[in-house]
């Protein structure tokens, strides 16, 4: 299948390759690297905390059941959990504004968790933003701050050399009812996922398979551990987003292979491989340690 139709080319090491498709590479790859450092980057990340039934403290105090950056005030306020909603209180004399709108002290502000069809209210105090994550059974608070040390000594990520031997012509094979498959995430929480099909190709001559999951944007999300895994890529896994095209085809570029947040954060909740989609070869494509 020619998946390009640009006949400008460029050697790498022996092999020629299509200057549209090592540009179309490098610009993505750029663009990811701009996504982690973003002002909502997962590098803003400072920390990640679970809430109890009740009152739990919001501050910069250590006793803060919800603890924040040292540069913030000791106490700013608290998140009500109960049986019916998430409330937010703020302490007298901050300045925190919910979604834009600035908190009275006598306000209690209904929450959204990140589950809801409009996402997270997000909770903004100086450079410190914090939001409400649902996982399973469990709700936590996510903190971010513009401040945040990974994101000031970020170096890069790290690229295998582009290979057009890992861009596959791959077919699509959907489940005849698309199913939830239990799946554990980086933490030990397991979440049922749907499933709505496998990828299945061939590389080095094995013919392998992956369990895919949608995404809002159709591509197909692939979860994947291989050979490589552990050794001169992240050992959980790489993440991949694959582009369907018409006949149940597949673009399966494996170039485009990577680390998942929980590389660079420890505040990330990342899905862990389905047993299916452990590669029993190396993949070297992609990103890499």
């Amino acid at each position: 299948m020619n998946f390009g139709n640009s006949t400008a080319v460029k050697h790498i090491g022996d092999q020629i390759v299509s200057n549209s498709y090592v540009d179309e590479i490098a610009e993505w790859r750029q663009a990811k690297e701009a996504a982690l450092l973003a002002d909502d980057g997962w590098l803003t990340l400072v920390g990640l905390f679970w809430l109890e039934e009740g009152i739990n403290s919001v501050g910069s105090d250590l006793g803060s059941a919800v603890l924040l950056p040292d540069h913030l005030p000791a106490e700013i306020g608290a998140i009500e959990l109960n049986s019916a909603e998430i409330l937010f209180r703020c302490s007298p004399g901050v300045e925190v504004s919910v979604d834009g709108v600035p908190v009275n002290v006598d306000d209690a502000v209904v929450l959204r968790s990140d589950a809801h069809e409009d996402g997270a209210s997000f909770i903004t105090i100086d450079t410190v933003t914090f939001f409400v994550i649902e996982r399973g059974e469990h709700l936590g608070v996510r903190v971010r701050d513009l401040r945040s040390p990974d994101r000031e000594t970020f170096t890069g990520r790290q690229w295998f050399a582009i290979d057009p031997a890992y861009r596959l012509d791959a077919a699509f094979v959907p489940h005849r009812e698309p199913r939830l498959i239990p799946v554990m995430n980086i933490i030990g929480i397991l979440e049922p996922m749907e499933n709505i099909g496998t990828v299945e190709f061939t590389l080095n001559g094995y013919a392998l398979s992956l369990e895919a999951f949608p995404t809002s944007t159709g591509a197909l999300w692939l979860i994947f551990r291989d050979e490589t895994s552990g050794i001169t890529t992240y050992g959980a896994c790489r993440y991949l987003n694959a582009e369907r095209l018409p006949g149940n085809r597949v673009d399966l570029d494996f170039n485009k292979a990577v680390h998942p947040p929980c590389a660079f954060t420890n505040y990330a909740t990342c899905p862990l491989p389905p047993p299916d989609n452990v590669l029993p070869i190396p993949i070297e494509a992609g990103e890499r340690l």
